[in-house]
């Protein structure tokens, strides 16, 4: 059994090397977006710190995945025309399922969090970004019925391709 709980500080080692597990996944199958660098362990204090971290836990209290959920949207964000422009928008962050638990159901889990959140919350509409060259992210975002945006951001020079934005109506 799996519990969606809030992040606390205890947890910040074995957050991070769950990060960094997945950044060397993805550096394995040539997605250089998050390797050792991304996110640093100052983004995930701050993400506890702020109860923006949530942890997808088994009953042992061991960690498969996690999900940043807050209001911050890259400046980047600004550039896009989104289909909805509400104020009210809930962005998903740093989504990660540990490479040992990785096609079991818990990315797909962790969404459905984010989607139940935003609707308790009110938000209007959810945004996030995935790596274009990430074929596979994509699709599942798409799955999830995320619309895919006509635009692409540039995150900054420490990525070599560009990311996709997608949203949804969180009144689904």
């Amino acid at each position: 059994m799996t519990t969606i709980t809030t992040a606390t500080l205890a947890q910040i080692e074995e957050i991070t090397h769950l990060y960094r597990a997945c950044g060397a996944k993805m550096l394995q199958h040539g997605f250089d977006n998050w390797g050792d660098f991304y996110p640093t362990v100052a983004t995930i204090r701050t993400d506890i710190q702020h109860q923006n971290l949530f942890a997808l836990v088994t009953s042992k209290n061991q960690i498969l995945g996690v999900v940043v959920l807050d209001e911050i949207q890259p400046p980047m964000f600004a550039e896009v025309n989104w289909q909805f422009p509400s104020s009210s928008i809930l962005v998903v962050h740093r989504l990660a399922v540990s490479p040992d638990y990785q096609g079991n159901g818990y990315a797909k889990k962790l969404m459905k969090f984010a989607e139940m959140y935003a609707s308790q919350q009110h938000y209007q509409a959810i945004r996030l970004d995935a790596y274009s060259i990430n074929k596979k992210l994509l699709q599942f975002y798409k799955n999830l019925g995320y619309q895919i945006t006509k635009e692409a951001i540039s995150l900054g020079a420490k990525w070599k391709y560009p990311f996709h934005c997608f949203e949804k109506s969180s009144k689904q």
